[in-house]
Parts: C-alpha cells; sequence; structure tokens
C-alpha cells in the first residue's frame, strides 16, 4: 500500500478535539520540520504523548517537545519499510474521521462567497496543471491549501518555508520553471511586492510561470491573530503597523513590468485560467475582503466541528 493511503489531509482546525481526545495515540513519530498546520502542532505542544523525531535539517525541534531525536533523512525513512494496511483499527479510524471532516469542509467552502481565501487556495490546488509544480508562498497560502486543499498524488510542492520569510519567493518560482517544469505559485500581495522587480525577470525570460495573487491590501494573516481583536490596539494602529494597506492592483503592477496579467471575480474563471497549460509567464489576481478572514474560517471550523460531533453521538 502507498503512504498516501493513510493520509490525513483535513485536520486542521478546532473542530478535531473531540477527535484528538478519543483517538490519542500513544506515540507521535515526526518526520521533518513542524507541521504548517498550528492546531495539529499545538496539540503536539500541550500533549504529554511521547515524540519520536526524524529531522535532519538544522531546523530540528524549534519547540523543543520531541522525547527523541533521530538525526536521519525523513524521506529514507519513509522508503525502507512497507506500509501495512491500514482499512480497519486504529488508523482506519483516522481515515473514517477525515472522510467525515473533508466532507464538512468543502460543503462548508462550497457555502461561502467568492471571492474568498480559502477558496482561491483549494481552486489553485486542486485545478493546477497535470505535472506542474505547485508553489507556496509562506503566510497564508501554505496554510490555507494545507487546510482548504483537496489530497492529489499527481504533484510536486516546493515552498520557502526555512525561516518563515517572504523575500524572493517569485525569484524562487522563476528558477523552478528555469528548469522547463511548469510552476503555478500561489502568494500573497504583500510577498508579491516584496519581489515585484522579479515580475520583470519573470517576462524576460518567458519562463511557464503562473502566479495567482491574493490582494487583500495588506498582511491578512494578522486578521486572525491577537492583535486584530486587542482591546488595547486601535484599528487605526493595528492598520499602521499590522494591516499595512498599499492599495495596489498585483495585475496593473505586472503590466508595467510587461507581464501578461488579469483579475478574475467568480469561481469558475478563476478554475478554468488555474487549469490552462501554462505556457508562458503571467499572474491572476484575485482581490479579497481581509476582513472576512476570520468569518470564513469560524464557517468552516464550525461546519467541521457539528460533523464530527453529529458522528460521535451517532457512535
Amino acid at each position: 500500500i502507498d503512504t498516501s493511503d493513510l493520509l490525513v489531509a483535513a485536520h486542521d482546525g478546532d473542530g478535531h478535539r473531540l477527535v484528538t481526545e478519543s483517538l490519542a495515540p500513544d506515540v507521535f513519530i515526526r518526520l521533518g520540520p513542524l507541521p504548517t498546520s498550528k492546531p495539529l502542532w499545538r496539540w503536539m505542544e500541550t500533549s504529554a504523548i511521547p515524540q519520536i523525531h526524524i529531522e535532519s535539517s538544522r531546523l530540528t525541534d524549534p519547540l523543543g517537545t520531541a522525547s527523541t531525536t533521530i538525526v536521519l533523512d525523513p524521506t529514507d525513512v519513509l522508503m525502507s519499510e512497507p506500509v501495512p494496511e491500514a482499512q480497519t483499527g486504529y488508523a482506519g479510524e483516522w481515515l473514517a474521521v477525515d472522510r467525515i471532516a473533508s466532507a464538512a469542509r468543502d460543503a462548508a467552502l462550497d457555502d461561502l462567497a467568492f471571492p474568498n481565501e480559502p477558496e482561491v487556495a483549494r481552486t489553485t490546488a486542486d485545478h493546477a496543471p497535470h505535472g506542474a509544480i505547485l508553489w507556496l508562498a509562506s503566510s497564508r497560502p501554505i496554510r490555507d491549501v494545507d487546510a482548504f486543499a483537496r489530497r492529489r498524488d499527481d504533484r510536486i510542492v516546493l515552498a520557502n518555508r526555512g525561516v518563515n520569510g517572504i523575500d524572493g519567493t517569485i525569484s524562487s518560482a522563476i528558477g523552478a520553471a528555469l528548469s522547463g517544469t511548469p510552476v503555478v505559485l500561489l502568494i500573497g500581495d504583500v510577498a508579491a511586492l516584496h519581489d515585484a522587480t522579479a515580475l520583470a525577470e519573470a517576462a524576460a525570460l518567458e519562463v511557464p510561470l503562473r502566479i495567482v495573487v491574493v490582494n487583500n491590501d495588506g498582511g491578512g494573516i494578522f486578521e486572525l491573530l491577537p492583535q486584530a481583536s486587542s482591546s488595547v490596539i486601535d484599528r487605526s494602529d493595528f492598520e499602521r503597523h499590522w494591516g499595512t494597506p498599499h492599495g495596489l492592483l498585483l495585475s496593473a503592477v505586472s503590466r508595467g513590468f510587461g507581464l501578461q496579467a488579469w483579475r478574475v471575480d467568480d469561481r469558475e474563471a478563476l478554475r478554468d485560467a488555474v487549469a490552462a497549460p501554462v505556457t508562458g509567464p503571467e499572474l491572476i489576481e484575485v482581490v479579497t475582503d481581509r476582513s472576512r478572514l476570520v468569518d470564513d474560517h469560524m464557517h468552516v471550523r464550525r461546519s467541521v466541528a457539528d460533523a464530527l460531533r453529529r458522528s460521535h453521538e451517532v457512535e
């Protein structure tokens, strides 16, 4: 059986608390760096469950939660032993939970008015052309794909995640596209502006690169952090120091650098644009409202939590 058959993909969100209590493992085996999902690593951080951490990079265990650390390439571990069948028993129970959570998550996303950021991430990840590299920028893009995208086994996913920086993301994607393999880059507006001059290089080199920009006019990720709801921080101060609105359209900036670029405003147009063959450098912009971020995320989390709770009550 392939290891991907054991993948629990819809793991992000507080709605899984019931599950993590009833299906707590005897031990965590963590392969590689810290998980992208905050609810997942917070569970690992706050539980008393022993952790065996297998990693060969310098970023070994930033939270200091590993009981045992084995310095070894995680890929070597995954390739060394056959994976047992897992249709029943403990793994089977987790996979059953994943089916319920995935269905609830997808239905909740379908309910949200477009454009919204979770849907942009899901559509980009789900419909990127077969064989293309999916490159994910830091901040919301990598988190949203981790939380909302469906499972696919036919792609390579790359990201600049070493120290969570946003500088040089477009340049990194250009480097990958110079291999001749098409690249679809999902990036936020702030990260795109930090590397805006790379747009001219993409146009000059004519690389097979499609850039999907989520433009929420600033630092959308901070809407989901405590600063946004703090009673001691005035909204104008929040906007100045965290929101950092810029008032720019990335499609217009891109055209100024000689890149083909346009804006889409509905699901079908985004899906069709993402799914088309990548023939040259181009940019697709989706303008979103970051004031909706919290409500959109909470809608999905509540839907997953309700579905899991109903399933738990039936059992």
